[in-house]
């Protein structure tokens, strides 16, 4: 007969969840502030005691037979397999309802990071007169064209990235076989009249 571990906290003070009204509710941590949840999640939630990890996710430590840090995102949505991960949509590390998880890859979750960019959008810089449009591929850093405004290389750059999203939806394996496909891309982003001027 297989032996059976009970699971117990790591801290035995637990806190009472906060029944929001909208079928949501408040998860204490005990370090202060509130992470979120859907209402169906509340009695595995209540079971543990929660607090903040280092990098701001809520957290809380079991025992089976050894001890285990668990993430609250992770009981929620399930921990994915092999290079998948569990993305806030809102960015939001304590919104753990089901409609702001999503499993993503390693390059879609960094995706949905804050724009650093000086110009205001993602993978568009300035140059000397003009505004490039960049994406990284593979590693490496791939120019996709120049442009003289920098909503007009934000377009550039966003059409590339629709074009790249129906490769990768349809499992071909690779995201961009040879420089010959972001060529493509350029010269139908150019042929539809958007983007350089004559």
């Amino acid at each position: 007969m297989a032996e059976v571990h009970s699971i117990r906290t790591y801290k035995t003070v637990k806190r009472q969840l906060i029944d929001n009204g909208d079928g949501t509710h408040s998860v204490p941590l005990a370090s202060g502030g509130f992470a979120l949840i859907d209402s169906g999640m509340a009695e595995a939630v209540a079971r543990f005691s929660w607090c903040l990890n280092g990098y701001g996710y809520a957290r809380t430590v079991i025992y089976t037979p050894m001890k285990a840090d668990v993430l609250l995102h992770h009981l929620v949505a399930g921990k994915p397999l092999g290079k998948l991960q569990i993305d806030h949509a809102n960015r939001n590390r304590l919104d753990n309802r089901k409609c702001n998880l999503r499993v993503v890859s390693s390059r879609g979750n960094s995706g949905n990071k804050k724009n650093k960019s000086k110009t205001g959008y993602v993978g568009v810089y300035r140059g000397k007169n003009r505004f490039s449009a960049m994406i990284r591929i593979n590693g490496k850093l791939v120019h996709l064209g120049s442009r003289d405004t920098p909503e007009e290389a934000a377009r550039l750059y966003d059409a590339c990235l629709r074009v790249l999203g129906e490769k990768v939806s349809l499992g071909n394996g690779s995201i961009v076989t040879s420089l010959r496909d972001l060529t493509s891309i350029q010269v139908a982003f150019d042929r539809n009249g958007v983007g350089r001027r004559g």
